[in-house]
């Protein structure tokens, strides 16, 4: 009778013990989850502040090349110089199509900018082999680009569409929201991009 005593007793603590194993197995097991979120929510936030410094520095770009205009389809001469520009005005990189190489120009004052934007759309109505457009960052360029088909679909549609910064604007409203991408302020407060629209035939190649 002792001995089985002993060895309940035996058993018992031997139960004590891996209970108490499985606990601090438990308890390390909810301080790794506890820790991997922790972890999981500042990566969120480090993609987050990433995400924003990466669209404040473009918005400086972009607001740096405010007064830049490009024009494509400007066939060049064979002793075409430097000299025979102003300063700032000149051909970028060479195309890849063998079409003239771009022009970008920038202007000094932004009114004489404006006024060549308002003209344009007129002006190369029936000249598809011109264009002429607002300068932006490659990466700005690239999401135009990629709104284009839908902008001509609305149009197609009689709506009133347009492209601003990298967004669509459909009858005054942002018309797309990509889920891997965030709506931006249209009106763009102090970087005055509000009412660009997208003139000309093409999307000027960037820098």
């Amino acid at each position: 009778m002792t001995d089985m005593k002993i060895e309940i007793n035996n058993i018992k603590a031997t139960q004590e013990q891996q209970a108490h194993t499985l606990a601090k197995e438990e308890n390390h097991h909810y301080i790794i989850e506890d820790r991997v979120k922790s972890m999981e929510q500042v990566n969120t936030y480090l993609e987050n502040e990433n995400f924003e410094l990466k669209e404040q520095f473009l918005r400086l770009q972009t607001h740096s090349m405010k007064y830049n205009l490009i024009f494509s389809g400007i066939t060049e001469q064979d002793n075409e110089s430097k000299e025979d520009t102003e300063s700032n005005v000149h051909r970028l990189r060479p195309r890849n199509d063998g079409k003239p190489r771009n022009i970008i120009a920038k202007f000094s004052k932004y009114d004489d900018h404006q006024r060549v934007i308002r003209v344009v759309p007129a002006k190369l109505r029936h000249k598809s082999r011109y264009s002429v457009q607002q300068q932006y960052p490659a990466e700005i360029n690239d999401r135009r680009r990629a709104l284009v088909p839908k902008l001509k679909e609305f149009q197609r549609a009689r709506r009133n569409a347009k492209i601003v910064y990298d967004q669509l604007i459909v009858d005054g409203q942002p018309a797309l929201k990509d889920k891997n991408t965030r709506l931006h302020d249209v009106n763009c407060g102090k970087y005055n991009l509000n009412g660009e629209e997208l003139y000309g035939t093409m999307i000027a190649e960037h820098i």
